[in-house]
């Protein structure tokens, strides 16, 4: 049987330029997040003829477009091409002796007006996708809302803050997560992604160097509780969400901007969400391969009270030798 091989294909400003790495590359990552970030690359070479310090020499606003292929990967003919996305070159980093060359780029990088301009601003009676929708037409993005949350928001201030991190931080209140992907801002529901089947079945055995570390102090909540003003009644009133079969007894006391009951719904649940995401995680590593993406889900198996579903956050993949270092949570039940 042949050996399987695992190699990126790489195309700089349009131009397929893999061959021309074949014995110069390092090493290879592409970083594949669910939410809160873009996803990024790192390419590392030697730089012996020194061509990365002239005539190739990285510029600004240089655009990567990465995969990764996998041949006679499960037997023999199995070939396989995993598309990583399109990058943007964030920085140039050189080195030596002997001359080295670490290239990062980002699907969004960090110097564009989305991601550093600080606005200030409200936004009144607008749902989310409404607000996302016109913040992704000022920055030139496209939106993909992908939801089936989309509360309705009275009012809301972005104070001296970028647009990313207003959204971000928004989309993270109500339980909706964002990633930056292709040009595009993508907005999910992340319990509609946990909901979904898991796509493989992974045990403990399988996994390298894997880290479990419950979190059993700032987490575990049963519900959560918020006060609120309904402007309709003029009255203060009280909202308290418990977990589907859970006691109640430890409760997550919540301060925020609130004007509706489905407003203090959405947020409670949402920030329950957050605290608790980070009760059970688990990293490990597995052999490379193109099955997997952030944003799905698994089953671990012999982890005894720890086996379950898992919800992958992040993604690391590493070519040369291919291997995969994996984040995940377990999944969340009943909110």
């Amino acid at each position: 049987m042949k050996t399987r091989r695992a190699n990126p294909i790489i195309y700089y400003q349009g131009t397929n330029i893999t061959k021309n790495l074949e014995k110069e590359i390092k090493s290879f990552s592409f970083t594949d997040v669910a939410s809160g970030s873009s996803d990024t690359i790192q390419l590392k070479v030697h730089d012996i003829t020194k061509k990365w310090l002239s005539n190739w020499a990285p510029q600004t606003g240089d655009v990567i477009e990465a995969s990764i292929k996998v041949e006679d990967w499960n037997k023999e003919g199995d070939t396989r091409v995993f598309s990583c996305g399109k990058f943007i070159v964030d920085r140039p980093r050189y080195r030596g002796r002997p001359v080295e060359l670490s290239l990062n780029a980002a699907a969004l990088p960090n110097d564009t007006d989305f991601t550093t301009t600080k606005k200030s601003r409200t936004w009144n009676k607008a749902t989310l996708e409404k607000i996302a929708q016109k913040i992704a037409n000022e920055n030139n993005l496209n939106l993909v809302f992908d939801s089936s949350l989309n509360p309705d928001i009275k009012f809301v201030e972005q104070s001296e803050v970028s647009d990313k991190t207003f959204l971000n931080d928004l989309c993270t209140r109500y339980g909706v997560v964002m990633k930056i992907y292709k040009e595009k801002i993508v907005l999910y529901n992340e319990k509609d992604y946990e909901s979904k089947e898991p796509v493989t079945t992974i045990d403990e055995s399988e996994l390298e160097d894997w880290d479990l570390d419950p979190n059993l102090t700032d987490s575990g909540y049963d519900g959560a509780h918020l006060s609120y003003f309904d402007p309709e009644t003029e009255e203060h009133k009280d909202y308290t969400f418990i977990i589907p079969g859970e006691p109640g007894k430890k409760i997550l006391e919540i301060n925020d901007l609130v004007f509706s009951l489905s407003e203090a719904e959405a947020k409670a649940k949402g920030a329950l969400r957050k605290k608790n995401k980070s009760e059970i995680n688990l990293k490990g590593k597995l052999s490379g391969g193109t099955f997997l993406v952030a944003g799905s889900t698994i089953e671990i198996t012999g982890l005894g009270i720890y086996s379950g579903k898992y919800y992958i956050d992040k993604i690391i993949h590493n070519v040369k030798p291919y291997k995969m270092g994996l984040e995940m949570h377990k999944v969340l039940e009943g909110y």
